[in-house]
């Protein structure tokens, strides 16, 4: 008896121990592939389906991740921040004790992007063929504003005005179809179509992302012709850190802008910038009172509060500009005394915003944004004596303000899981924009819009992805009457807007990439409502106007590798194809009395391919761009259609060479822009010739001093501006003349950067 039950305690023991055994935990590590350091705050997927449970959840701070269910399983590794290359592969369940190796992903090769998204993606992994300007490359062009940074991009031109600013064109459309976000926030305030991106100062962009054709189903209208996202900094440092930029040149500018970032505890950081930019104006004749190139005194600041939670993020911000641009006519003179009459263009911008995304289970995330944006232009006009300086008013009733509001609300509800087959996006968009003053009727204040949208994201297997999206719109203004019994003709629906993107991994570097999208961008309020008549202008909106629609085709293949000893290359090469219907434009319709209004023209199209290679050591970089377009159109006039169309392309080169030892890099910057053909808004044929931009820039910095130096010279062939023949008058905005500006001229600048970070022993608690 005593055997029997010494030989069932054995048993029960052995049984026991087995399942103690069976149930034990087993582990995954994380270390970096270079460092070996333990990485936390990784996302781990360990599968067992179909027949088993699937354990999701990140990795503690010693890059742990545990799991006690037995049996063979898939393990998928990513990094929501996008730092490290996702991670892959299946096991046995003899596999109790694993360590992952994961490869840091190069910010130089595949830069992390956020626009169009739900959520942060690697290049790489980005559906959408996304274009990334780093800070530092910004820093080392010396760039002052957006304008200047896009000036070395090729497939974007930009048109120069002295009164209306700098406006960008992509792919051959126009500003009014190019939609520019800051933080994925719409701005406002088009002069003529345009932002007036010259206005954007660079001092607290963290980096720009660029995504060319119709992006209407993610951020609606004016998105037809692409998009210009610009990513603010973020705090970093202690208690107390910031930086000091001071800039100067031959032309006159004198810039300050300071930075400073502080806390009110480790998950609450402020962030403040302001500065001052100041240009006393370029002229190229002394002998006239008219320069050239306007002066300018700008003002501008912004302020944010962070709190970052476990499982959230919150940004506010407030930002607030200001300019003044100085005008002056030609002398008049008489028998009595000498006149001349200044005009003064006020521009005021105040922005807020609010920006918060909401981690939740299961690789859930919501992303919720509400802007509320204000923009006011006023030009005043005085009459001065040149000779005693006394100055009065110049026909009050033609000074001019005008206003505009936007209310912008927007959510993405998104799921994102490398390891499933299928990933989506849904979201709302609502936009409400109002115009003020007497150039806008009273009776037709604004336009709203609200809309919602999704996005499927199914992958067949690892290399297919294909990606369909729908919006759906209504605007208050367009489209098409629906439920008319309950609401009349107040409720209309858009038509819908379609896009699809197909995305195929050819290799481990090569990644090939085709879409179809559909545009849609309704008339704005300037161009349904405006009315300005003076003795210089006599422009009327039109509200006959139809909203524009487009179709754009993109094929494009890209290829990035890091190579080894800090190498790498990229290449990319794309072609594309744009049809835009209704197209609106400035047209002249009373050679008599000089009666201009916006009309639908007929049909547009532009075509082209676009090649871009680059190379990386980690002494010397450089890169060559070359784009090509063709510009077709239909334009339907009274009893015939006539055909205009030109080619233009640009050529760039970009030089980088490092000297580790002194701290210092050199670098050159080219552009080639190719003889332009194009055409007036009423129709009249013009040319433009080409023209060579180069810059040579100089960076140093100290290994004791918180102090950098950037010095060079901007515009070294001193091109000023380029042969047109395009005819007097046939813009009613801009100054008449048969040359189209280019730079003020060539620029030598000296720019210092001080930086200073206050630490403290609490200061990582």
């Amino acid at each position: 008896m005593l055997r029997i039950v010494k030989h069932t305690f054995l048993f029960c023991l052995l049984f026991a121990g087995n399942r103690l055994y069976a149930q034990s935990d087993r582990i995954i590590k994380l270390i970096e592939a270079d460092t070996n350091k333990p990485l936390a705050n990784i996302d781990v997927i360990v599968d067992f389906r179909p027949e088993g449970p699937l354990f999701a959840g990140k990795s503690d701070s010693f890059g742990i991740f545990k799991f006690n269910h037995s049996g063979a399983f898939k393990l998928v590794i990513f990094d929501v921040a996008e730092l490290y290359h996702d991670f892959e592969s299946t096991y046995t369940a003899q596999d109790n004790a694993i360590t992952v190796k994961l490869v840091p992903n190069d910010v130089i090769i595949d830069q992390v992007t956020i626009t169009g998204l739900g959520g942060p993606r690697s290049t790489a992994k980005n559906p959408y063929m996304v274009r990334t300007i780093t800070r530092e490359k910004i820093a080392r062009m010396g760039s002052q504003n957006l304008g200047e940074v896009l000036q070395n991009e090729t497939n974007i031109q930009l048109g120069q005005d002295q009164v209306l600013g700098t406006s960008a064109i992509m792919q051959g459309i126009g500003g009014q179809d190019i939609k520019i976000l800051v933080n994925g926030i719409p701005l406002i305030g088009r002069v003529n179509g345009n932002i007036d991106v010259s206005q954007i100062p660079v001092s607290n962009i963290e980096r720009v992302e660029i995504i060319e054709g119709p992006m209407s189903v993610v951020y609606g209208t004016d998105a037809l012709g692409g998009v210009i996202n610009i990513i603010t900094r973020y705090p970093v440092g202690g208690k107390l850190s910031g930086r000091v930029n001071a800039f100067t040149d031959n032309l006159s500018n004198y810039n300050l802008d300071v930075s400073l970032n502080t806390r009110i505890n480790p998950k609450t950081p402020l962030m403040f910038n302001m500065g001052r930019y100041f240009f006393t104006g370029r002229d190229f004749d002394p002998e006239t009172r008219v320069y050239d190139w306007k002066p300018k005194t700008k003002y501008f600041g912004d302020a944010s509060f962070f709190i970052n939670g476990k499982n959230s993020t919150h940004r506010f911000t407030s930002s607030a500009y200001s300019e003044k641009l100085t005008d002056r006519s030609e002398a008049e003179f008489n028998l009595t005394n000498i006149t001349g009459y200044n005009s003064y263009y006020y521009t005021t911008r105040f922005d807020n915003s609010s920006h918060s995304v909401f981690k939740m289970p299961n690789h859930k995330r919501f992303e919720w944004q509400n802007a509320f944006n204000y923009y006011n232009r006023a030009k005043n006009t005085i009459k001065r004596n040149l000779v005693t300086g006394d100055e009065v008013p110049y026909r009050p009733e033609d000074q001019d303000t005008t206003a505009f509001t936007l209310f912008n609300s927007r959510g993405i509800y998104s799921y994102y899981n490398p390891g499933e087959k299928l990933n989506w996006i849904a979201g709302y968009d609502f936009n409400q924009e109002k115009g003020y003053g007497k150039r806008i009727p009273a009776d037709r204040p604004g336009i709203t819009d609200a809309a919602i949208f999704g996005s499927l994201e199914y992958k067949p297997n690892k290399s297919f992805e294909i990606r369909p999206s729908l919006r759906l719109l209504y605007n208050s203004r367009f489209g098409n009457t629906v439920l008319y019994g309950i609401f009349g003709d107040k409720f209309k629906l858009a038509p819908l807007i379609p896009s699809l993107q197909v995305k195929y991994n050819m290799s481990e570097h090569l990644t090939f990439r085709g879409s179809y999208a559909k545009g849609f961008r309704a008339p704005s309020l300037k161009e349904l409502n405006f009315y300005f008549v003076d003795i210089n202008h006599n422009i009327h909106g039109n509200e006959d106007l139809k909203a524009e629609t487009s179709d754009n085709f993109i094929l494009s293949f890209d290829y990035r590798h890091k190579l080894p000893q800090g190498k790498g290359t990229i290449f990319n090469f794309s072609l594309f194809n744009n049809i835009i219907r209704n197209k609106i434009n400035l047209a002249l319709v009373d050679a008599r009395t000089n009666y201009y209004t916006y009309i639908n023209i007929g049909r547009f199209r532009s075509q082209g391919l676009n090649v871009n290679f680059e190379f990386f050591t980690p002494r010397i970089s450089y890169g060559t761009s070359i784009s090509i377009i063709n510009v077709f159109d239909l334009l339907q006039q009274e009893d015939s259609i006539s055909q205009k169309f030109y080619l233009n392309g640009q050529l760039s080169f970009n030089l980088s060479y490092k000297f580790p030892k002194q701290k210092m890099a050199v670098s050159l910057f080219s552009r080639y822009t190719s003889p332009t053909n194009g055409y007036t808004e009423n129709s009249q044929r013009y040319k433009i010739s080409g023209y060579y931009l180069m810059d040579v820039t100089c960076q140093k910095t100290f290994a004791k001093l918180p102090l950098s130096v950037n010095m060079g010279i901007k515009n070294i062939l001193g091109v000023t501006s380029v042969n047109s023949s395009r005819t007097l008058s046939s813009n009613p905005h801009s100054q008449d003349g048969f040359n189209v500006n280019i730079s003020p001229g060539r620029t030598v600048f000296l720019q210092l950067n001080y930086n200073f970070n206050s630490f403290n022993n609490n200061s990582k608690k």
